[in-house]
């Protein structure tokens, strides 16, 4: 069983590891190439466009033919092939079109992972808090070889890391995740579930922002007078504080509804999001670096958990490719282009504060989620 937790420990940390060294950094890539905010949101809203394609198709696909690692295996490999393709091309049009196509892979990972981890024996924040660990480990050193060698680094170790996780991969065993056929008209069904309706709409807004503030951090980092590699130190600071948060989720979830505990994570975006759009000193950016984890740590667990108690088992990786595809994908689409619209015409701490105007809708919607089923618990 050590063994075991090692092999998935291990595939998380080397996956997130990945992600941690090309997402932060990726929009200060596109501002070397002299990307406009327009472009920039364009761009970002695309990616998304691929992702609510591509996510669901992945799922299903999974579902179907019940050969996850397989899956992952192909479109980690794309992913890596489009990202050496945007690293090589120096023309706006072609940065955008291989990102569109690195993002119809890539978007299909995490929540094929995700599904085989939730079919384990494991718990899920247990194993999750070491891609917040890997995460936090990839940025920082991405940020500081950044500065040596420059940008196009991040593409390198996205690479390398990749090749890392699927030769783990392979000692991967899936298990209940194959006992489950599924039919076309099963998907409908998650449709007629308005608790899961009213939990993407909210997740739309909360993701939406999450996607959004990864690509555009970095950015509002620098404006504030931080530098590149600040942002890497800054991004170790918030993933490694996700790793504890996810522990003490996990524990949480136990004894809390998910739709209470979702809507406290939703209330610290709210103040988060706001507090950086007054323009904070970079230097409390990083000193009250733990609202990362409160926010973001905790909500992928209570998320992930959310949808595994309030779907049907056959349905898990459909679900939260779904999920995913709506919230992270249709979510960071339309809130990405927006920012990108918001930073062009006035500047980025105004797109923080619309972050925090949107995940205000969010609480709103996770609170009457809640009452909605504390009504319903106490007339039964």
């Amino acid at each position: 069983m050590k063994n075991k937790y090692l092999i998935y420990a291990s595939w998380y940390f080397f996956m997130f590891f990945a992600i941690g060294a090309f997402l932060p950094l990726f929009s200060q890539f596109l501002n070397f190439r002299s990307f406009t905010g327009i472009e920039l949101g364009l761009t970002f809203s695309l990616g998304s466009l691929a992702t609510i394609i591509m996510q669901p198709i992945w799922g299903y696909i999974s579902d179907k033919f019940k050969k996850p690692k397989k899956i992952i295996l192909i479109i980690t490999i794309a992913s890596c092939l489009s990202a050496l393709m945007i690293s090589i091309n120096t023309k706006i049009f072609l940065i955008m079109l291989f990102y569109i196509v690195f993002q119809g892979f890539f978007s299909g990972i995490g929540p094929l992972s995700d599904s085989i981890l939730l079919g384990s024996s494991f718990e899920f924040g247990k194993i999750r808090l070491w891609g917040a660990i890997g995460f936090a480990i990839g940025v920082q050193l991405a940020g500081l070889l950044a500065e040596i060698f420059g940008l196009r680094i991040i593409f390198l170790i996205l690479i390398l890391s990749y090749l890392v996780t699927l030769l783990i991969l392979e000692k991967v065993e899936v298990g209940k995740l194959e006992e489950h056929p599924i039919k076309k008209n099963d998907i409908f069904k998650l449709f007629k579930n308005i608790d899961f309706i009213i939990f993407l709409l909210a997740s739309f807004m909360i993701s939406g922002t999450i996607t959004a503030h990864n690509n555009y951090f970095g950015i509002l980092y620098r404006e504030l007078g931080g530098t590149i590699a600040g942002i890497g130190l800054a991004f170790l600071l918030f993933a490694g504080s996700e790793a504890p948060i996810m522990m003490l989720s996990q524990n949480i979830a136990k004894k809390v509804n998910l739709s209470l505990a979702l809507f406290i994570s939703s209330l610290i975006y709210n103040i988060r999001w706001f507090w950086y759009g007054t323009g904070p000193s970079p230097n409390w950016i990083l000193i009250l670096f733990l609202l990362q984890g409160l926010s973001i740590g905790s909500y992928l667990v209570f998320s992930v958990l959310f949808i595994r108690e309030n779907t049907n088992p056959k349905l898990r990786t459909t679900a939260i490719a779904i999920f995913t595809s709506f919230s992270t994908g249709v979510g960071g689409m339309c809130i990405q282009y927006i920012s990108g619209i918001i930073k062009e015409k006035s500047n980025i701490m105004e797109v923080y504060t619309f972050y925090s105007y949107v995940t205000m809708v969010a609480s709103i919607l996770f609170l009457f989620l809640y009452l909605k089923n504390r009504k319903q618990s106490q007339s039964n």
